[in-house]
Formats: structure tokens, C-alpha cells, sequence
């Protein structure tokens, strides 16, 4: 079993953990309490490069993050209210604005995805339609380099959706938390259930 070494981001009362920090945002759309987050959707996006004329460029989505070192994941479950297009919001792993990984549920295109979006310079967009807006959501750091995103099944069984690699060096600041946005425009809400992070990785594959 994973060895929990923070359970939580923030306090019973709020207050944010030592090693929590905001990024993009003071927090002021966002209510921490004991049983969870909830955040009013602020404008702001992570993408790079890919796909789109012209090219988007954005890394200014509100998230909460802590330091993410190998051997650790990071874990959460929400339910997200959307209203627009690309409303979204799930667990972010940040090294910077060209190197960063996130995983949650994204409403694109009259639909509901489980996305996955890994950026290494560019911006690589992977969705699947799912029937709900919430789910249980981790990713662990099983290497500097490797990273995998899990998804919790009915049965209570983790699956894994994606094994990915970030360029993230030894030297490098990671940091993974919650992040949630709306890139056209504020309306939708997010409400995170619960957010920790563990050491250790209960995660079995091999080739």
C-alpha cells in the first residue's frame, strides 16, 4: 500500500497546505472545505501549438498544485457542471509552459471526453466519450520521465488510459494538482470530492 504523505491539499479549515500553491489564480473562485473544492470555471487554457490556425498558445488555466517527485501519484474525483465548449477540469502535472500533462473530462463538441493532453512543445489530444460528467481520476510519476493516467472503473478498479512521456529532468520543478478552466468563456463548475497525493505506485504493467 502507498504511504500517504499529504492527504489533501488544503486544511480541514481551508487554509492550503504548506507545499500548495495557486497558479494563474489567488483563488478567489475557488471554496475549500473539509469535504471538498468547488470552483466556478475562469477563463484560461492549457494548449500549444497543435492542430489549430492559428496556432493557440495558451498556458494561463487556474490550477493547485504541489511538488511532484518520481515514485509519487496524484489523485482526485469530481464532477464538472459544463456549459461550454472545452469546459474542462481534472489533475495537472506542470513543469512549464511547454512541458506539462493533463488528464480530466473535457465537453467538446456536444460531448462529454475523458481527454488526456500531453505537451512537449506540442500539444497531443487523446478523448474518449464517457456517459457521465465525474470520475475518479490518478496519475502516477513512475519514473523523471514516465508518467501513467488511471481511471477508476465501476468495479472500483483502476484502468489505465495512457502511459506518456514528459521531457522533465532531474533538476526540474514538477508540480501536479487540480486545475479547472473554461477557454471560451466562465459559466461552468467544477466540484473536486477529494485531491491527495501519495508516495509509492500501485500500478502493475510490463511488456
Amino acid at each position: 500500500m502507498a504511504e500517504v504523505v499529504e492527504d489533501g491539499f488544503w486544511t480541514q479549515t481551508g487554509e492550503l497546505t504548506d507545499e500548495a500553491r495557486w497558479l494563474n489564480t489567488d483563488g478567489q473562485h475557488w471554496t475549500l472545505k473539509e469535504a471538498g473544492a468547488t470552483c466556478r470555471l475562469q477563463v484560461g487554457d492549457f494548449w500549444q501549438r497543435t492542430f489549430y490556425s492559428p496556432p493557440i498558445c495558451k498556458s494561463n488555466a487556474p490550477a493547485l498544485l504541489r511538488p511532484f517527485p518520481p515514485d509519487h501519484r496524484v489523485e482526485t474525483e469530481f464532477v464538472i457542471e459544463p456549459q461550454n465548449q472545452f469546459d474542462q477540469a481534472g489533475l495537472l502535472v506542470y513543469c512549464h509552459d511547454q512541458c506539462w500533462l493533463k488528464a480530466g473530462i473535457e465537453y467538446a463538441d456536444g460531448a462529454l471526453r475523458l481527454s488526456t493532453v500531453v505537451t512537449n512543445g506540442f500539444s497531443d489530444w487523446s478523448t474518449q466519450v464517457v456517459a457521465t460528467a465525474g470520475c475518479a481520476l490518478r496519475v502516477s510519476r513512475t519514473s523523471v520521465q514516465d508518467y501513467v493516467v488511471e481511471v477508476q472503473n465501476e468495479a472500483g478498479a483502476w484502468d489505465f488510459i495512457r502511459i506518456a512521456h514528459l521531457d522533465t529532468k532531474e533538476q526540474d520543478t514538477v508540480r501536479a494538482g487540480l486545475y479547472a478552466c473554461a477557454p471560451q468563456q466562465i459559466g461552468g463548475l467544477v466540484r473536486f470530492s477529494r485531491a491527495r497525493l501519495q508516495q509509492g505506485i500501485d500500478f502493475a504493467h510490463s511488456a
